[in-house]
């Protein structure tokens, strides 16, 4: 059964967000869709907890946009990796995404 609202792009986005944790983490957007994407980060996060994402959504030249997310689940991604922590996420309203640039 597809849970996904909308196709998703294999990219990744670099994002700056905001977490209960702190402010200016750093992660990579993967799986972005207009409604929500995978993020990979260094900060372990809970489900319901709320983030605000700044990334390029239009490509690497284009104005940051910059979206609320629900945390829908969040877990272990590879212990090895400087991401160590894939958090599936909702945002708060449609992003307008360049499929092309990204």
């Amino acid at each position: 059964m597809e849970r996904r609202s909308s196709p998703r792009i294999d990219a990744g986005v670099p994002a700056e967000l905001d977490a209960p944790s702190g402010k200016g983490h750093a992660g990579i957007l993967q799986d972005v869709s207009e409604t929500g994407a995978l993020l990979l980060s260094r900060v372990e996060h809970h489900p319901g907890d709320v983030l605000t994402l700044r990334f390029r959504a239009a490509g690497a030249g284009a104005a940051l946009v910059e979206r609320r997310a629900r945390v829908l689940r969040s877990g272990p991604n590879d212990a090895e990796s400087v991401w160590p922590v894939r958090s599936a996420l909702e945002f708060d309203e449609a992003v307008p995404l360049d499929r092309d640039a990204l």
